[in-house]
């Protein structure tokens, strides 16, 4: 194995580093994201959206990323951010896609996430303003469609995939996105979502005619324990009391989406018992993420970092390619992280590993500056003036042909 003097390394490690933490730099780490106003002729008036940007986002650069939709944004932005920043980037965590977060922020809540429309007098302890207020959830999924969606897919540089997250009436709402605007998203991350609305309308409706996606969704339903008088989750289900009926009919749907089977659905259900409905999202929030992209996490064995009959760069390709199909869209690894991981392999593997990386980042990322230059302090480390040289021409050929 090739091996480096203790004395050249620093320089290798120098221009890794600041290639990796430099977007982190860009945006304050207390800052969770940007207050925008979008003026919406559907529901005709303003409404506020915060939006988190991952690290190191550039408009013009060519990557593109996931959005993450958050109802009740005012709540479950900064779970939710906090949630993707540290499983995507920090700590070279790559558990989750980097992605663009926006939090929709409320203006009137039972209008915008009640799909259906009570009566006064219809439920038992239902307030009526409630009762008045409700029922515009079809003219707020038409905001998102036609107003909201186009919106920042054309201000951002947005991938093909969207996620929902949504708790209590905003789960309600992620729900009927679910049954019955189901070209909207790909992932749906509901959290205790209020099952009992409209004398269960839409748990009925699914369990008599559940719909099937056309291409393949993920959902996960975050259940907390809402039992008045500490009933187990067997014993809820044939509980009788008004009180129970939100626990009740949340593993209703449970069962029901448990037993659709459906091959373009992955569904999972979880159940907090330590959990309230208020102290539910931040943990599920987290758990929910997770597993929706449990599928993105890369997987390492040894042989990969020391053997040389074995392709860390095959093994990359066809990780990210098994991506690209969960996703629905290519997907990439990004450049700072196999920045990264040529630093890393520097440290104890056999030289080609190293060079193998460098060339796979400059085969995705041609056109930036960073393919060349860690190039450059590559060769630099070999003693190759020539190849040196070679690299910075290559890099000026390439800046003049733009």
């Amino acid at each position: 194995m090739h091996t480096y003097s203790y004395a050249k390394r620093p320089f290798l490690f120098l221009i890794f580093f600041l290639l990796y933490t430099l977007s982190s730099l860009a945006q304050n780490g207390t800052e969770y994201g940007k207050e925008i106003n979008i003026k919406s002729k559907i529901l005709g008036e303003k409404r506020k959206i915060w939006v988190h940007l991952p690290e190191g986002y550039k408009k013009k650069a060519e990557n593109r990323y996931p959005v993450v939709y958050v109802l009740d944004g005012h709540i479950h932005f900064g779970s939710t951010v906090s949630a993707i920043e540290q499983m995507s980037f920090f700590n070279g965590n790559i558990r989750l896609p980097q992605m663009i977060v926006v939090g929709i922020l409320n203006t009137d809540r039972t209008r915008d996430l009640t799909p259906t429309k009570m009566e006064v007098g219809q439920m038992e302890f239902l307030d009526s303003a409630m009762a008045v207020a409700s029922g515009g959830g079809q003219n707020f999924v038409k905001f998102l469609k036609e107003e909201l969606f186009p919106w920042v897919e054309k201000e951002y540089n947005t991938a093909p995939h969207r996620t929902l997250i949504g708790h209590s009436f905003g789960g309600l709402m992620a729900i009927e996105c679910f049954q019955n605007h189901n070209d909207l998203f790909n992932n749906y991350l509901v959290l205790d979502a209020s099952m009992w609305w409209d004398d269960q309308l839409l748990l009925k409706q699914i369990q008599q005619e559940p719909t099937v996606p056309s291409s393949k969704q993920n959902l996960f339903l975050a259940i907390a324990n809402t039992s008045v008088n500490d009933l187990d989750s067997l014993d809820i289900r044939t509980d009788t009391t008004f009180f129970n009926l939100h626990l009740r009919k949340l593993f209703a749907l449970h069962d029901e989406l448990s037993s659709l089977n459906l091959p373009t659905l992955d569904y999972t259900g979880s159940y907090y018992p330590t959990d309230d409905h208020n102290s539910l999202p931040h943990r599920a929030i987290y758990d929910g993420l997770l597993k929706l992209f449990d599928y993105y996490s890369l997987p390492y064995t040894l042989d990969m970092f020391t053997d040389t009959s074995v392709s860390f760069v095959n093994h990359l390709r066809s990780h990210y390619d098994k991506v690209s199909k969960e996703m629905g869209y290519r997907v990439i690894p990004s450049s700072e992280f196999l920045l990264n991981m040529a630093l890393q392999l520097y440290y104890f593997a056999p030289k080609s590993k190293v060079e193998n990386v460098l060339k796979y980042h400059m085969d995705l990322y041609p056109k930036r500056k960073s393919s060349y230059l860690a190039y450059v302090e590559y060769y630099k480390l070999e003693g190759d003036t020539q190849m040196q040289k070679q690299t910075i021409a290559d890099y000026k050929a390439m800046k003049k042909g733009k």
